[in-house]
């Protein structure tokens, strides 16, 4: 009689390992497919971002989203009214919403509370918002104009508010209760005291930094532009400034001479008729100005506005102001516009200004005010100086707000953290990060997104002057 057998202890184990080993191969297939799936989903989300960014500048002049712009303002602000579903679209599948401030591979940034320090006092226009993608900041044509840049020093002694970045050819001193939503470049130290908070970085040091030529602007504007003598001011032919004046980056003092009119109390600029008004000689203030229409007020001598400007409870001017002499703003100033002035510039009343600020001479503020970075003037050499690639990163998966990548970027150490401590020059850091099985998710400027290997990172053109270069990522990922 046959005798039946058991399974051996040796066919037993076979068993087991095979069927552990199948299992393996079932989990990891379900583990790729369902990273996968995320992946796809967070293309899904850069798509739509991508979207209502594109609407964004349909709205706004072609300009892409920005941060630091404006008061509270940042991409995520900017993008809910063009996105339905934003609270969702910003967050990655990947990216867990349980950090707090700076986020990671696995972690979106923020939210921010009100205690959470010190993100909560740097960064209060974050508050209770989480994302896990960046704004690439070379994609707004302003990204690199500054809301005030002066060929002369710049003193900061009063109790003011700047959202844009800050550029001296020479020196930043502030010693009053300053707050910068933006950078500081300087072309030599950069020294505050007091009460100051600067969100951006401070880099002083850098050689070649100046604004415009104000001279030049102004002369490109009266021979191509043709304006009309303002209404109720003299007119005796010349537009001169004096010898002081210069090409603005001399001595930048021009004192107003050459000008035989001046611009008086009560005085009406009517812009219906022209778009540029001219008045030759000073341009005072010390009651309370109206202003009609909008446009550019020239001015070859110096720009005094020591009363209302423009009349009380009319809200602010919408004109630029080009001014071959000294500005001095000792009243109420609310302003909508850019000035630009070959002289210096003196802040010591109230104002609210939106534009930009071209000094080309010294700047000093001991007011009290805000300053918010504006619409560039075509006039602006710097408006026409930047434009988008179709083929530009627009919005990426990124550990922090947004960055500005540089070619010569190192590679992160970690890529599952990045560049947590947000160090100015390594913008490349918030970017490259592990989150998906060594690739990020792109959206560019075109509306397309694709998944992106850490190390074709360095390869995309972020701005018009990258330059793409061979990086190796660590195999530790």
């Amino acid at each position: 009689m046959r005798t039946r057998h058991g399974f051996t202890l040796i066919e037993l184990l076979v068993v087991v390992v095979s069927a552990m080993v199948l299992m393996a191969i079932v989990l990891a297939t379900y583990n790729r497919a369902r990273q996968f799936a995320q992946t796809t989903e967070c293309e899904s989300n850069l798509h739509q971002l991508a979207l209502a960014a594109n609407e964004y500048a349909v709205h706004n002049h072609g300009s892409m989203p920005s941060d630091y712009r404006i008061p509270n303002g940042y991409w995520y602000t900017e993008l809910q009214p063009y996105d339905t579903n934003m609270a969702a679209n910003s967050i990655c599948p990947d990216a867990a919403e349980s950090s707090a401030g700076v986020g990671a591979a696995t972690l979106a940034w923020g939210p921010i509370g009100t205690n959470d320090q010190p993100y909560s006092k740097a960064f209060p226009w974050l508050q209770n918002v989480t994302a896990s993608y960046g704004l690439n900041n070379y994609v707004n044509p302003a990204g690199q104009i500054s809301v005030l840049a002066a060929y002369g020093g710049i003193a900061l002694s009063g109790n003011q508010t700047y959202y844009g970045d800050i550029t001296s050819a020479t020196n930043i001193i502030g010693s009053g209760r300053t707050t910068v939503q933006g950078n500081l470049e300087s072309g030599g130290g950069i020294i505050f005291s007091g009460d100051t908070n600067v969100s951006g970085s401070r880099t002083p040091d850098i050689p070649g930094l100046q604004p415009p030529s104000v001279q030049a602007i102004f002369n490109q504007i009266v021979s191509q532009d043709n304006p009309q003598q303002a209404s109720g001011s003299e007119d005796n032919g010349s537009q001169e400034n004096g010898d002081d004046g210069g090409d603005g980056h001399g001595d930048g003092h021009g004192d107003g001479r050459g000008g035989g009119g001046s611009a008086g109390p009560g005085q009406v600029i009517n812009f219906t008729q022209n778009p540029y008004q001219l008045i030759n000689g000073n341009f005072t203030n010390s009651g309370q100005m109206q202003i009609i229409g909008s446009g550019t007020l020239l001015v070859t001598g110096n720009v005094d506005l020591s009363g209302w400007f423009p009349a009380n409870g009319s809200g602010a001017a919408k004109i630029n102001i080009v001014c071959l002499g000294n500005v001095n703003i000792s009243g109420q100033c609310n302003l909508n516009g850019g000035i630009y002035t070959a002289g210096n510039f003196s802040i010591s009343g109230r104002y609210n200004l939106t534009g930009v600020l071209v000094v080309d001479g010294q700047y000093s503020n001991s007011g009290k005010g805000t300053m918010v970075q504006g619409r560039t003037p075509s006039f602006d050499p710097r408006a026409q100086g930047s434009h988008l690639l179709a083929n530009q990163p627009l919005l990426a998966d990124c550990i922090w707000v947004d960055g500005s990548p540089q070619s010569t970027d190192a590679v992160p150490s970690n890529l599952q953290q990045g560049n947590a401590s947000l160090n100015a020059n390594d913008d490349m850091g918030l970017f490259c990060i592990n989150r998906h099985m060594g690739q990020i998710n792109v959206a560019f400027v075109d509306g397309s997104v694709r998944t992106v290997p850490l190390a074709q990172l360095w390869q995309l053109r972020w701005s018009e002057n990258f330059q793409p270069r061979n990086v190796r990522i660590p195999d530790s990922w």
